[in-house]
């Protein structure tokens, strides 16, 4: 099985990597993470077929974070 942090990771370096194509630089102290769903655990055969996974990364205000506790 593949580990969650294996999810979260690339989540992260996404948020690092978009902030910079826009002119920021950004740490990865910089962002927080939230309400984070892992359904299923991603089982990884031994072939050469390989593993595709799709992540969404969704930015919200810090008034949204406010109202949502």
């Amino acid at each position: 099985m593949y580990p969650g942090a294996g999810f979260i990771c690339p989540a992260i370096e996404a948020a690092v990597q978009m902030t910079t194509a826009q002119g920021e630089k950004m740490a990865i102290s910089d962002f927080s993470l939230r309400d984070i769903d892992i359904k299923l655990a991603l089982i990884v055969l031994d072939n050469a077929d390989g593993v595709e996974i799709q992540s969404t990364l969704t930015p919200i205000s810090d008034k949204t974070i406010g109202t949502q506790g």
